[in-house]
């Protein structure tokens, strides 16, 4: 199974951490519109807009398609998809000839935003006939989160570190659910939504838990 999804975010590096399921949930989902907009990074632009007032959502719709890895659902019938759509954004940039698009997701523990992230899809001119993110028997779509500071002009997202919490756990000093193998040497976090929102709640204003490598600071454009 592939669980990567940092292969899928051109600004977070390797050692971000990986999770089957999300942080937000449709009972925890909160709208935060100040996060909307064209954000620039490393000379590249970062789209941010409401999801279901993008074109990914459209197209994804016409497309017949299913998005079970932040609903449980169809769009048009499914409750708990539909608050997910509503309250969620569509995150989208070019890289390399590739178009990006991924669903995010915005939520607060304590008094700190976090963001969760999922990969949705990547156009590839070149390899039109399958792009890498489509959920195929050898793909398992994995979410990744950052905790969220937001400015006038800035978004600072502090993903969370891997290793960190890797050592943590392999020390005895932190306790999450997880899967890995030291052979392939992945790492990924099985922890339900609950147990990893208790884990924010407990450890998140303990700053070795985001990976300053992985710090990505996206300035508003113009």
């Amino acid at each position: 199974m592939k669980y990567s999804i940092c292969i899928a975010i051109a600004f977070v590096f390797s050692s971000c951490l990986t999770s089957l399921h999300p942080l937000v949930t449709p009972e925890r989902v909160i709208s935060e519109d100040r996060v909307v907009g064209d954000w620039v990074h490393d000379d590249g632009v970062i789209h941010i807009s409401r999801f279901t007032k993008s074109e990914i959502y459209q197209q994804l719709l016409t497309m017949g398609t299913n998005l079970k890895k932040f609903g449980s659902g169809n769009p048009a019938l499914d409750r708990q998809d539909s608050i997910m759509y509503e309250h969620g954004y569509a995150v989208s940039y070019h890289k390399n000839g590739v178009d990006y698009f991924m669903f995010g997701a915005l939520t607060k523990v304590g008094n700190n935003f976090y963001f969760d992230l999922l990969p949705v899809i990547a156009a590839d001119p070149k390899h039109e006939d399958g792009s890498g993110f489509e959920y195929t028997n050898d793909y398992l779509p994995a979410f990744t989160m950052a905790k969220l500071e937001i400015s006038k002009n800035a978004l600072n997202l502090y993903f969370l570190n891997g290793d960190f919490i890797k050592e943590q756990i392999k020390s005895g000093n932190m306790r999450i659910r997880h899967e890995k193998d030291e052979l392939f040497e992945t790492f990924v976090v099985t922890a339900s939504s609950g147990e990893l929102r208790q884990f924010v709640e407990k450890y998140g204003n303990d700053q070795r838990l985001y990976s300053k490598e992985n710090s990505v600071t996206l300035t508003r454009k113009g």
